[in-house]
Parts: C-alpha cells; structure tokens; sequence
C-alpha cells in the first residue's frame, strides 16, 4: 500500500507542473499539498504496520527529489505574476547538491556494498525549508520575502550534503 501511494505522488507530479507553469495557484498548491500529505501517509503506514521494502526504501526518497526539483525548476523558471519566482541560484544549489549525492551513491552501489542512507536532522529541516520556499512562491510572497527565505535554506542544504558526503566516504572506506 505505501508503494502504491508513492507511485500515485509520482503519477501527481505532472499534473502539479502544468499547474504551477500555468500559474494556477489554487490547483498547484492542492496537488502540492496532497503530494506532501501523501508522504507523511506512506510513511507512517510503512512503519505502522511493518510494510516498508526495499522498492519502498528507494522509491520515497526518489519522489521526494522528484517533486522537490520539479517544483523549484518550474517556480525558478516561470515568470508570472501570480507566483514568486524562485532564485535560480537556489535551484542550482539544490541540483548541485543532489547530483552531488547521486553521484556518490552510484559509486557507491558500484563498489557492490549496501548504500545505507541514515536519515539526518539536517537533510529533514533542507528538505522541510526548500517545501517552505516553494509553497510561499505559491503564496506569492514576493521577491523580498523570497530571497531572505531562500538564503535561510542555504546553512542546512549545505549541512546536508556535507554530512551525507561524510557518511557515504565512511561507507566507502575498506573494511
């Protein structure tokens, strides 16, 4: 059951795209939230009643990326007045990062070891504070209120990526 609400966020993220671009508020932030409340759903069946597999192990953090990057290319990209644009320098730093770390990831499952992703306090509040941005691009809060907001992010996406770095080189370390 996780897996098939996962794979539902997934089958919402085109349809929240279109919305977004379109600058259709009201449609972008319901699907958005219904993306959001979908994961916290997930999640808490995958762990309530013993249900998480590998796929799911795979698949949640895949969609959450997914809808993360979708999100901040498409605010970072359009231009209207019914949203605020997301500064495309937070869009490059989240690709960064996230290229960054699916890089290593490859590398590690290339070695043939079990990559273990341990959750960490920071990768939850950049992921948590990157959803905030996008929701007040939604909200239209303006350029101001977008710029103090994104550089807010900028400490825990860089925090994230320094520790999931620091554990992946652990991990790749011979035994």
């Amino acid at each position: 059951m996780p897996n098939l609400i996962t794979a539902a966020r997934l089958g919402l993220l085109p349809f929240f795209a279109v919305a977004a671009w379109r600058g259709d508020r009201t449609a972008a932030i319901s699907l958005l939230t219904v993306i959001a409340l979908s994961d916290v759903v997930d999640g808490w069946l995958a762990r309530r009643f013993f249900l998480a597999t590998p796929l799911g192990a795979f698949l949640d953090p895949l969609a959450d990326k997914l809808c993360q990057l979708t999100a901040l290319v498409v605010l970072g990209a359009h231009w209207s007045s019914t949203v605020t644009r997301i500064p495309p320098w937070l869009v490059g730093l989240v690709l960064t990062r996230d290229v960054m770390l699916a890089y290593g990831a490859l590398r590690m499952l290339r070695t043939g070891r079990t990559l273990e992703v341990k959750p960490r306090w920071s990768g939850k509040l950049s992921t948590l504070l990157v959803f905030g941005v996008i929701f007040g691009s939604l909200l239209n809060m303006g350029r101001t209120a977008m710029l103090w907001a994104s550089l807010a992010t900028v400490p825990f996406i860089v925090t994230a990526a320094v520790q999931y770095t620091i554990d992946g080189r652990r991990q790749l370390r011979p035994r």
